[in-house]
C-alpha cells in the first residue's frame, strides 16, 4: 500500500517538471495499460504510476483550459463576476482577485471561454472594491506572464497553482458598476478583510506590524526587503509564513486545551473521551487558523497532513508513523498536484520526514537535549543543502536563532495574536468595547515581545559569517543527500562519519566563468527595461539595472541579485549605467546595498551611488579584460537635449564575436555614431536601441553594424508596443534573426575566441515548464 502511494506521488510530482503535458492518446494509453495490469494481476506496480501521471495531466489540461485565449489579449471585455480574497490598496492602485461569472466576448470569437479567476489592478482609487461583492467591469486582459530568468522566481508558475488565468487592469468606462452587495458565500473574506482593515489602523506605523500581520492572517505584503534579509540570515522566514510549524502549535494547544478540559467535565472512560476530544480540538483549532489565513496553499497543506495524521494516529494507534507521513503526501499531492514544483512543499514535508528518521518513536526517551536542541541541530544538517538549492543561501546561526525564537514565536505571541481575534470577535458580537481595549492591550504586548525576538535575532545576523551564500545545482544536491542519511542514522551504524565526506560538494565552486579570451552576455528578463551582465574570465559587468516598479518591487530584488547569487557572482567589477530613466537605472540602489561595485560608468546626469566611485561615460575611455576589448562609445553630453541619445553605448569584442549594447539611443544618435565610428560599429549581435522603439533603429546604423541577430529588451505587451512593427520590419528585410526577452526570457550569448560559433540559449525554452 505504501509503495503504490509513494509511486503515485512520484509520478504526480514528475509531471510538474515536463517540458509540455502528454499528448491525450498518450494518457488513454496509460489508463488502459493500468486497467490491463489490473485485470491479469500482473505488474501491480504500473497502475500507481499510470494513474498518478493521468492525474497530474489532467490537472495541467483543466489548468491551461481556463487560461486567457490569446486572441483574446489586449480586447475590451466586459465581464461579471465576484471579487474574491482580500484586495490590497496601493497608492496607484488597487489590486484584487476577480472570480468570472460571465464574459462579453467580441464579435467574431466562436472558441467557448472558461476563464474562472484573473488578478486585476484598478486605478480609480476613488471605486473601492470588497470581498463578495459583484461588479460588471470593462477589462483589458492578458495571458498570465512573469519574468524568466535562472535563480529567479516562476510567477506565471504561482498563478497557475492559484488558478489565475489572466492578468489585467479595469477600463475607465461610465459602465463600471457594482452590481450586488457582498454575498454571504464570501462571509469569511468579508470578516478578514475587516479584521486587516482593522488590524491595520492599530499598528499604524508600529515597525512590526508586517510580522504580526503575518502571524495572525499570513499577510506579509507589509514586510520590507530589508526585515526579510534579517529573517534570511538567521534562517527563521518559516516563523513569519503560516504553514505546518504555525498550524502545528495551535493544533498542539487546541488537543492540550479540549483534552484537559473533557479529562475535567466528561464523564466515562477517561481516557477514550479526552483523547478523541482532544483530537477534535486540535483539528478545530487549526482550521479555524487556516481559515483566518484565507486557506492558502501552505496552510491547505498543512491542514492536510495534520488531519491525515491526527486521524491516522487515532484510528491506528499501533500504526507506523511514516504510514501517517505518506498517507498525508498522498492526500496533499492529489489535492494539490503542482505542490512539489514549490520550494514550501519541499521544505514543509522534508522537515517533518528528517524528523521522523532522525528520532523515530525515542522522542520521548531522553532529556532537554534530546527533545528541544537536538532537533534544531537534525534540521539544521539536513537543510543547509536544500536551501543552498532553493534559495542560494542558508543561515549558519539558525539554530541558534531559531532555539528560542521558535517557542518565543509559537507558544507566547502566537496565541497573544490568537486572542487579539478572538477578543475583536467577541466585541463585534456582543458590541462590548472592553474587549476591543484588551485586544489593543495584548497587540501592543505582542509587538513588545516581537522587539525582544527581532534584538535577539539582529545580533546574529550582524555576525560576519552569520549566512552562507553559495548555490548548488541538483548534480551536486544528490550526493550530498546520502551523508545527510548517514550523519542523522541511529548511533550505531558503522561508518556514519563516511557522511561528512557526502558534504564536500558543498563546498565546490560554482563559479564557471568563461576561459580566457572568452566573454558570456546574458540579456537579463527585466519587462520594460534592461540590465545586461557581461563575464569574462576573471571579471563581471552589469549594463544598465532594470526599473523600480514599486516600494516592494524592482528588478534587482526580482531579477539580479537571484541571478548572481545562482551564478556564484559577489561582487561587480563595473557597473555601467546607460543613462537615468528608470527603466536603466532605477533598480541601482537597492542593487549597491546587496553587492559589493568596485566602480560605476554613468551616462545619466545626475546619479546617486552611495560612495561608489562614478566615471563619466566619455567615448574613448576603453579598456580590455582577459582579453576582451571593451569600447565605449558616446556622443559628447551637451549635444543632445533628449536624455535617451545621452546614453552610454558599449562594444564587446574578442576577435570572434562582438557585441553592441546601445541603451536608448534614438536615431540622432545613432547618425552621430555611424559618422564618428563607421565599418566600427560592425557587430555580430545587437541589442536594439531603445527597445525598438519607432524612434530608434535607422536604416543607416542597422547598414553600419550589421548584425546577425538582434535583441529587444521590451515587457509582455507593454503599453508603448515596443518593438514597433515598422522597426521589426526593418530587421525582417535585412534577414537579421530577431530575439525578444518578454518572448524568450533570459538570452545567454557564450563567445568562445577558439571558435566560431556564437553559442545562444533561449531559458523559456531550456528551462521549460508546460505552463509558459
Amino acid at each position: 500500500m505504501q509503495a503504490g502511494m509513494i509511486i503515485v506521488c512520484l509520478s504526480i510530482v514528475a509531471v510538474g517538471f515536463l517540458p509540455q503535458l502528454p499528448s491525450p492518446g498518450f494518457l488513454l494509453g496509460l489508463s488502459l495499460l493500468a486497467l490491463i495490469a489490473f485485470l491479469l494481476r500482473r505488474f501491480l506496480l504500473l497502475i500507481p504510476l499510470c494513474l498518478g501521471m493521468v492525474w497530474a495531466s489532467l490537472y495541467g489540461y483543466l489548468g491551461l483550459a481556463q487560461q486567457l485565449p490569446g486572441e483574446l489579449e489586449g480586447h475590451d471585455l466586459w465581464v461579471e463576476g465576484t471579487v474574491s480574497g482580500l484586495p490590497k490598496m496601493g497608492p496607484r492602485a488597487q489590486r484584487f482577485d476577480f472570480d468570472i461569472e460571465s464574459v462579453e466576448a467580441p464579435k467574431g470569437f466562436s472558441q467557448q471561454l472558461r476563464l474562472k479567476k484573473v488578478r486585476l489592478n484598478w486605478y480609480e482609487l476613488d471605486k473601492t472594491v470588497r470581498p463578495g461583492e459583484r461588479w460588471r467591469l470593462l477589462l483589458r486582459l492578458k495571458r498570465p506572464h512573469g519574468f524568466a530568468n535562472p535563480g529567479g522566481f516562476d510567477y506565471e508558475g504561482w498563478l497557475f497553482r492559484h488558478g489565475i488565468g489572466a492578468t489585467g487592469y479595469v477600463r475607465r468606462d461610465e459602465g463600471n458598476r457594482r452590481l450586488q452587495a457582498a454575498r454571504l458565500s464570501h462571509l469569511l473574506d468579508q470578516w478578514r478583510f475587516r479584521l486587516l482593515t482593522r488590524l491595520q489602523a492599530q499598528l499604524d506605523g508600529n515597525p512590526q506590524q508586517g510580522y504580526l500581520l503575518a502571524l495572525i492572517m499570513g499577510e506579509r505584503s507589509d514586510i520590507n526587503d530589508r526585515q526579510w534579509q534579517l529573517l534570511s540570515a538567521t534562517g527563521t522566514n518559516h516563523l513569519f509564513v503560516i504553514s505546518g510549524l504555525h498550524v502545528g502549535f495551535v493544533a498542539l494547544c487546541g488537543y492540550w486545551l479540549f483534552f484537559m478540559v473533557s479529562r475535567w467535565f466528561l464523564w466515562g472512560p477517561p481516557r477514550i473521551a479526552a483523547q478523541h476530544v482532544g483530537v477534535s480540538g486540535a483539528l478545530l483549532l487549526s482550521s479555524a487558523y487556516a481559515a483566518l489565513a484565507g486557506f492558502s496553499l501552505p496552510t491547505q497543506r498543512a491542514l492536510i497532513m495534520l488531519l491525515v495524521m491526527l486521524v491516522s494516529r487515532l484510528c491506528y494507534r499501533q500504526g507506523s508513523v511514516w504510514y501517517s507521513f505518506v498517507l498525508a503526501l498522498f492526500a496533499v499531492l492529489l489535492w494539490d498536484p503542482l505542490a512539489g514544483c514549490s520550494a514550501g512543499f519541499w521544505l514543509s514535508f522534508g522537515a517533518v520526514g528528517v524528523l521522523l528518521y532522525a528520532f523515530g518513536k525515542r522522542t520521548d526517551s531522553r532529556g532537554f537535549y534530546w527533545r528541544w536542541l537536538r532537533p534544531q541541530w537534525v534540521v539544521f544538517v539536513a537543510f543547509v543543502p536544500v536551501l543552498l538549492f532553493f534559495f542560494q543561501q542558508a543561515s549558519l546561526v539558525s539554530p541558534v536563532a531559531n532555539v528560542l525564537a521558535i517557542p518565543l514565536v509559537g507558544l507566547v505571541i502566537v496565541p497573544l495574536c490568537l486572542l487579539v481575534v478572538l477578543l475583536q470577535v467577541l466585541g463585534d458580537v456582543f458590541s462590548i468595547s472592553i474587549f476591543q481595549l484588551w485586544a489593543g492591550g495584548l497587540l501592543e504586548l505582542a509587538s513588545y515581545c516581537l522587539q525582544w525576538v527581532f534584538a535577539y535575532l539582529q545580533v546574529l545576523a550582524d555576525l560576519s559569517w552569520a549566512s552562507w551564500k553559495h548555490a548548488l545545482s541538483i548534480w551536486w544536491l544528490l550526493p550530498v543527500l546520502p551523508g545527510v542519511l548517514l550523519l542523522l542514522a541511529p548511533r550505531g551504524l558503522p561508518g556514519r562519519w563516511l557522511g561528512v565526506l557526502c558534504f564536500l560538494p558543498l563546498f565546490a565552486s560554482n563559479n564557471f566563468a568563461p576561459t580566457k579570451g572568452a566573454f558570456e552576455v546574458t540579456v537579463l528578463d527585466v519587462g520594460q527595461g534592461l540590465a545586461v551582465l557581461v563575464r569574462t574570465e576573471a571579471h563581471q559587468l552589469l549594463y544598465d539595472t532594470g526599473a523600480r516598479f514599486s516600494d516592494q518591487l524592482d528588478a534587482a530584488s526580482a531579477v539580479i541579485l537571484p541571478f548572481l547569487r545562482q551564478a556564484g557572482i559577489e561582487t561587480l567589477d563595473r557597473v555601467v549605467v546607460s543613462h537615468g530613466d528608470n527603466d536603466h537605472a532605477g533598480a541601482l540602489p537597492p542593487l549597491l546595498e546587496q553587492v559589493p561595485v568596485r566602480h560605476i560608468i554613468s551616462g545619466a546626469s545626475e546619479l546617486q551611488a552611495g560612495g561608489v566611485p562614478i566615471t563619466k561615460c566619455q567615448s574613448g575611455d576603453d579598456w580590455s579584460w582577459d582579453g576582451v576589448r571593451f569600447e565605449v562609445m558616446q556622443a559628447d553630453a551637451i549635444t543632445w537635449r533628449n536624455e535617451n541619445n545621452r546614453s552610454c553605448v558599449l562594444r564587446i569584442s574578442n576577435g570572434q564575436h562582438s557585441v553592441l549594447l546601445t541603451g536608448d539611443i534614438e536615431v540622432e544618435a545613432e547618425a552621430f555614431l555611424v559618422g564618428r565610428y563607421g565599418v566600427g560599429l560592425k557587430s555580430d549581435v545587437l541589442l536594439a536601441p531603445h527597445h525598438g522603439s519607432l524612434t530608434s533603429s535607422g536604416e543607416d546604423f542597422i547598414e553600419a553594424v550589421a548584425p546577425g541577430q538582434v535583441i529587444f529588451s521590451s515587457g509582455y505587451r507593454n503599453r508603448f508596443g515596443h518593438p514597433h512593427e515598422k522597426v521589426v520590419a526593418r530587421y525582417q528585410r535585412r534577414g537579421i534573426a530577431m530575439l525578444n526577452t518578454a518572448e524568450s526570457g533570459a538570452i545567454r550569448l557564450y563567445s568562445d575566441n577558439e571558435t566560431r560559433n556564437l553559442q545562444l540559449e533561449k531559458y523559456r525554452q531550456s528551462f521549460r515548464r508546460y505552463w509558459f
